[in-house]
């Protein structure tokens, strides 16, 4: 009787323990809200992290498989993402499609991290000089770069979307102006 006893209070223990962490994990990666501890790989997403608004999750993705692909480019070192934990309703949608509202959307923000290398800035001007040849519509728009990195932004750069996301446009500002403290460091 005492070893079930001892089993289940370990598993209620654990189980207990557990159910913290629970809220900060999705199908695409560690989640990490702005009240949460920042645990990332690289010492540059712990940084830009620090920008996330109340209701906006952040995760930076490793894994092979989920990072995006962009294109002539490929996949990059990692993916920060960070993404609202609301949606806004699409108006300018709408307004294209006979006054029918009802698409929503997160607004949404994802960083590609890639070796800062002439090779990588090349492969991103073939894409910007060839529109034409190229069917993937995830292109790279430059966002900054360090020594060590080159960082991109896919088609979620242009909030395209109305209403614009004022946390969104504050969010990119607070990426900017840490992008730059990174450098000087």
């Amino acid at each position: 009787m005492k070893y079930p006893l001892i089993f289940l209070f370990s598993s209620l223990l654990i189980s207990c323990g557990n159910s913290s962490t629970d809220k900060n994990v999705n199908q695409q990666g560690s989640v990490y809200s702005s009240s949460d501890t920042i645990v990332c790989a690289n010492d540059i997403s712990r940084h830009l992290l620090t920008c996330l608004p109340v209701q906006w999750s952040g995760w930076e993705e490793n894994s092979e498989e989920k990072k995006t692909f962009l294109a002539h480019i490929g996949n990059g070192i990692f993916d920060l993402h960070f993404k609202a934990d609301y949606e806004l309703e699409d108006t300018l949608l709408g307004e294209n499609y006979n006054g029918k509202n009802g698409h929503k959307y997160y607004p949404e923000i994802i960083l590609h991290f890639y070796i800062n290398s002439e090779e990588v800035k090349e492969s991103v001007k073939f894409t910007e000089e060839n529109p034409g040849q190229i069917s993937d519509l995830k292109f790279a728009k430059y966002f900054g770069e360090t020594n060590e990195f080159l960082i991109y932004e896919c088609s979620t750069e242009q909030q395209m979307f109305l209403p614009k996301d004022k946390k969104m446009i504050k969010l990119r500002e607070c990426l900017l102006d840490k992008l730059t403290t990174y450098n000087s460091k």
